[in-house]
């Protein structure tokens, strides 16, 4: 089996269906579709019941579970050679396996273990005060390169990107086996050992990798709907939704480690942070945790000062951060005059990326795709529009991508 796409539900509601079927609607043959539902009461089981294709089973954990203990057991079931996980509301762009065979066979060329893509965003209805009025925002450019793991966690740790940008196993990512089972040696058999799980899966590369490929297409597309945990965490959109995933990471058997502070805090630093610290045992091959650096920690927690600018009316998010500042024992005044450069080099950062890929648009060598969400179609749909348009304005030959291949995949 080459390919195992695994797809951890609760309570998704109608996206699993556009996730599913963004997937199921390509004729790629060697591959299993896993789907794992913890104890969803919205009628998910008996949506789940009607799907017939051979390629798709559907299992039910023993209990219920945190996320990150969810995605532990669901992938102990998966045979793939290399593995995906795939959000509820997430979904596969309609080029997946053609791009992921070309992304593999590279990677494999150049002894990588981990992929990573461009991330093309789909929003749900329902997110607007969150996100306005944006239905799809998707960039596109038939480029690969190889990055530094070192070089990407230390942009991660200061907040020049999101760790999701990384390799994570999640949506845009791919992880081969090996690199699985050599984490899941250190670790006692475990893969994932803390929280989020995608932040963990994130520092499990920067550890035990040097180097990864990246593409500048994307794989698939990052769902953001209200029944998001990434949205109810981060915003309180559904103060309900919260309370449960938060009282779930309470009970789990996972720890997060002590300094990175209380998991309400809701920052991406922080959250890839911890999870370097507590991937220890991983730094078995390692000479040196930079993780582990005074610099790194103040790095680290000026972001979060960064983060919380916006809740300071916020009593709970602020008792929350000097509680972090204590028990980090930082300086106040040198935090200050950390996160006033780090907005800097953010600021400045983004300005160069914006305008590189400004550039490549105007010259014909990438594609933007932005849309208004009372415009959007299904992701399945928009999947199909969206290679559609990369064939018509780009060539996608160097990625395997080829027109030819369009009619089939259209017509599943």
């Amino acid at each position: 089996m080459k390919y195992s796409i695994l797809i951890p539900t609760y309570n998704p509601g109608k996206y699993i269906d556009g996730c599913l079927q963004s997937i199921i609607s390509q004729s790629y043959s060697d591959v299993e579709i896993i789907i794992s539902d913890d104890s969803s009461t919205d009628g998910t089981r008996e949506y789940l019941s009607t799907v017939n294709d051979p390629r798709v089973s559907v299992i039910y954990p023993p209990e219920s579970m945190s996320m990150s203990e969810h995605w532990n057991w669901l992938l102990s079931r998966a045979h793939g050679e290399w593995i995906i996980f795939v959000g509820q509301d997430d979904g596969l762009q309609a080029y997946f396996f053609e791009l992921a065979d070309f992304l593999v066979q590279k990677a494999q060329q150049k002894n990588l273990r981990a992929i990573a893509s461009e991330r093309a965003y789909y929003f749900w209805p329902g997110c607007q005060e969150v996100y306005g009025d944006i239905g799809i925002n998707a960039f596109a450019m038939p480029k690969i390169e190889t990055r530094s793991t070192l070089i990407g966690a230390l942009k991660a740790l200061s907040s020049l990107i999101d760790y999701h940008a990384l390799p994570q196993m999640y949506t845009t990512s791919l992880f081969h086996r090996s690199l699985i089972e050599e984490a899941q040696k250190l670790q006692e058999g475990k893969l994932i050992i803390t929280h989020p799980q995608d932040a963990n899966l994130a520092a499990i590369v920067c550890i035990l990798e040097k180097e990864y490929l990246f593409s500048y297409t994307p794989l698939g597309w990052v769902g953001t709907s209200p029944k998001s945990a990434g949205l109810a965490i981060s915003h309180n959109s559904s103060p309900e939704l919260r309370a449960i995933y938060l009282d779930k990471i309470q009970k789990s058997k996972l720890l997060c480690h002590p300094l990175a502070g209380d998991f309400r805090l809701a920052s991406g630093p922080l959250y890839f942070w911890g999870a370097l610290l507590q991937s220890r045992t991983l730094y078995k091959y390692r000479t040196f945790n930079y993780a582990t650096s005074p610099f790194i920690k103040y790095i680290v927690i000026s972001t979060v000062l960064n983060d919380i600018s916006t809740k300071r009316n916020d009593p709970e998010i602020i008792n929350l951060w000097k509680e972090l500042v204590k028990i980090n024992n930082c300086n106040t005044f040198i935090l200050k005059i950390t996160s006033t450069f780090i907005r800097f080099l953010i600021y400045t950062h983004s300005r160069v990326q914006q305008i590189m890929r400004n550039f490549f648009i105007q010259k014909g060598k990438a594609y933007l795709l932005m849309k208004n969400i009372n415009t959007c179609g299904s992701i399945r749909q928009e999947s199909v529009l969206f290679k559609e348009q990369l064939l018509s304005h780009l060539n996608m030959r160097p990625l395997g991508i080829l027109g030819k291949a369009f009619g089939s995949s259209q017509n599943v």
